[in-house]
């Protein structure tokens, strides 16, 4: 992923779950997120996260992310601060992508 000069090229594999609040319902769901080789990555020691989507009027939703992630082996600050801002945008794409896909089951 790049844009605006920074980039992370390192790879992850995190296990992500949705669970419905109301039954039937995609109005409402929460999202969970978590590392699954946290021994084997020598970029992570954490990587954790937690969303809730709420679906608001004309197709749109609101999110809230909370994303815990402990990175190592990393340097300057500044550029893992746009890094982590794409990393999320990213992250809310492939959500809402996963909600759209499964609307139709």
């Amino acid at each position: 992923m790049f844009a605006y000069g920074a980039s992370i090229h390192d790879i992850r594999r995190t296990e992500f779950n949705t669970y419905l609040l109301v039954e039937g319902s995609r109005d409402i769901a929460v999202s969970s997120e978590h590392l699954l080789d946290v021994e084997a990555n020598e970029y992570y020691h954490k990587a954790q996260g937690l969303t809730i989507g709420i679906k608001a009027e004309g197709g749109q939703s609101y999110m809230v992310f909370v994303t815990n992630l402990v990175i190592k082996n990393r340097i300057e600050p500044e550029r893992m601060k746009v890094t982590m801002t794409n990393l999320n945008t990213a992250v809310a794409k492939m959500l809402s992508q996963h909600l759209i896909s499964k609307s139709g089951n």
